[in-house]
């Protein structure tokens, strides 16, 4: 997905949550989130229930999880975890609500 494509579908993703807020804001706060923003990718082989975030808030952890279950975004929109029968489209949408949470966090929108 192009950066382009990505802060478009994170506004409209915030947009939708948040009501309409200050575009221009919105596009400045999700840019310096991408800029800012580190993905890492954890492998757990425990269970999810034993999963211990960084506690880095400008990163955002992609939690591989290798039991089945249905893939989710944190509370926080700090980690991703991501169950072996994820779609390429479901893991874009978990990204973009992760983003969203994020930024209406971070940001205020």
């Amino acid at each position: 997905m192009s950066k382009r494509r990505l802060v478009v579908a994170l506004a409209a993703s915030v947009t939708a949550v948040a009501g309409e807020p200050d575009r221009s804001a919105l596009h400045a706060c999700l840019q310096t989130l991408l800029k800012q923003t580190k993905v890492v990718v954890v492998q757990l082989s425990a269970p999810v229930s034993e999963f211990k975030p960084n506690a880095d808030p400008n990163t955002l952890e992609l939690v591989i999880v290798k039991e089945d279950g249905t893939s989710r975004v944190s509370d926080d929109g700090e980690a991703i975890f991501l169950y072996n029968s994820a779609t390429g489209a479901e893991f874009e949408s978990l990204f973009e609500k992760a983003f969203a949470i994020r930024a209406r966090s971070k940001c205020g929108v």
